[in-house]
């Protein structure tokens, strides 16, 4: 099966000066969405701009993001359940609650251990 990362928008600018959004009914919203059954993950982008990027990602159980790197530093904070975050330097179990912090251009991929969801912030010139 075909796996990706729908990374749809809520629906309002992504770049506003200040905004709010309510992480846990977003998670309701994408965990109620068929790309997740369908694609084992589903995401939504709350805040784009040239030096920031927040998105929301729900993974089922045994879902794989493949490794990977990205150009500019990032966090993934898990907000429910439990994934296995690996590096060329091992890995990491990161529970509901838990922050890791990432230097631009690691190689990293992730691992869902239950039904899990994270907030994946990107920071720095190419985090759009």
């Amino acid at each position: 099966m075909k796996q990706q990362t729908l990374h749809r928008t809520i629906g309002r600018p992504l770049d506003e000066t200040v905004a709010t959004v309510d992480i846990l009914a977003a998670l309701k919203d994408l965990k109620a969405e068929a790309a997740l059954e369908r694609e084992g993950r589903n995401s939504i982008i709350f805040h784009k701009e040239e030096f920031l990027k927040v998105v929301l990602v729900a993974m089922r159980a045994g879902n794989e993001i493949r490794p990977h790197k990205a150009e500019v530093p990032i966090t993934v904070q898990v907000i429910e359940g439990s994934i296995r975050f690996n590096t060329e330097k091992g890995s990491k179990q990161l529970n509901n609650g838990e922050l890791l912090t990432l230097h631009a251009g690691a190689i990293h991929g992730v691992k869902a251990l239950e039904d899990a969801a994270f907030l994946l912030t990107l920071a720095g010139p190419h985090g759009h």
